[in-house]
């Protein structure tokens, strides 16, 4: 889906080791962290920011009955036009770099 956003993960020693750094990074560069344990996701620390618009799309799809993903899948698919390109590629390439 959109994975343009910064994005690194570490293991819970090193997270717990690097939490001050984590926090700033996640609150002021808006990068999205994954804490694994024993190599695989287990958590993750993301801004505030971030979490509101989760929130926001969770309550979307709890109204609609469905899940976050759905939502997700439907408004992609919404979004592309006849030539399969996505509204969301057009909108991506007209925002200033």
């Amino acid at each position: 889906m959109l994975d343009d956003v910064a994005h690194e993960s570490f293991s819970i020693a090193d997270a717990r080791r690097e939490l001050g750094d984590l926090l700033n990074r996640a609150h002021y560069t808006n990068e999205r962290i994954t804490v694994t344990k024993r190599d695989k996701p287990f958590a993750s620390v993301n801004s505030v920011k971030d979490q509101q618009h989760l929130d926001y799309l969770d309550q979307i799809a709890r109204k609609l009955g469905i899940t976050v993903e759905v939502l997700l899948n439907r408004m992609a698919h919404l979004a592309e036009d006849r030539d399969g390109r996505s509204v969301f590629d057009e909108i991506s390439a007209s925002e200033p770099a």
